[in-house]
């Protein structure tokens, strides 16, 4: 279908139910045909009518972009990170917000929570690692002096999500990446209470204990100029991924559940 036969389909919806959540793609299809005006207008109808539908919102605040709104683009845009940490568009767009603002302390804040609600998302990953060599000499342990309160909210977090064996590795490889060992072991030790059976997870603790003072002994900065640390924590790693990439080709159904959340 074209992009204005699209417009034609959602517009019908629309009209035989006006509280339809189809005003969300066809706002987007206004907005990709460059009919900002109309897009915004039935955007701010749909999420007026469906406050709580968050893709609605953020299908607003990409038109709010696109006009240069960007004051009104960030409030939308924290509303639903706040409500919905999963929404790795919502991070995203947020972040480039940011940038366009010419603030990057909270865009690098931005894509990590990206990074961390989809480890595998290749953008985010891109973004962090552009944002912290742009300007980690200005802002690096200013980004970081809050992290070890905000590793302790990410573990409540996933313990009340009761999150799948899959997404608990990968927010324990976020933590080793961040060099913050000891959340990465204490995660660690949650998760193996559910999965006792879990080859990954007993690995990822040998891995951990291999770190001679891991815990509160091993500061962030002297992690990062042990080149012996370095070389265990990228050996580590590649075996988390070489693993991963087994479980998408084994089982790709836990990847499609996982996009079909972040799509939402």
């Amino acid at each position: 279908m074209t992009e204005q036969e699209n417009i034609d389909h959602f517009r019908k919806m629309l009209e035989d139910n006006p509280s339809s959540k189809a005003f969300a793609p066809l706002a987007e299809g206004y907005r990709k045909l460059g009919m900002l005006e109309k897009a915004l207008q039935v955007a701010l109808d749909g999420v007026a009518i469906n406050p709580k539908f968050n893709s609605g919102k953020v299908a607003l605040a990409k038109i709010l972009i696109d006009l240069k709104r960007l004051p009104s683009a960030e409030e939308i845009l924290k509303e639903v990170c706040n409500q919905d940490f999963d929404n790795l568009l919502a991070h995203r767009l947020l972040g480039e917000v940011y940038i366009n603002s010419g603030r990057l302390k909270p865009a690098l804040e931005s894509f990590k929570a990206a990074l961390l609600s989809n480890p595998m998302d290749k953008t985010a990953a891109a973004m962090v690692s552009k944002l912290e060599s742009i300007s980690s000499k200005d802002f690096q342990s200013e980004v970081f002096k809050n992290l070890e309160k905000q590793e302790a909210v990410e573990q409540k977090n996933i313990q009340n999500r009761n999150l799948s064996l899959h997404s608990s590795l990968s927010y324990i490889d976020v933590l080793i990446t961040r060099n913050s060992y000891t959340a990465a072991m204490e995660c660690t030790e949650e998760c193996l209470m559910r999965f006792p059976n879990s080859p990954e997870l007993k690995k990822r603790k040998n891995y951990l204990h291999s770190l001679k003072g891991h815990s509160q002994g091993l500061s962030r900065k002297e992690a990062l100029t042990k080149p012996e640390i370095h070389k265990r924590k990228i050996k580590a790693l590649s075996k988390a991924l070489e693993s991963i990439m087994k479980q998408m080709q084994t089982r790709p159904e836990l990847y499609k559940a996982q996009d079909t959340v972040n799509e939402r």
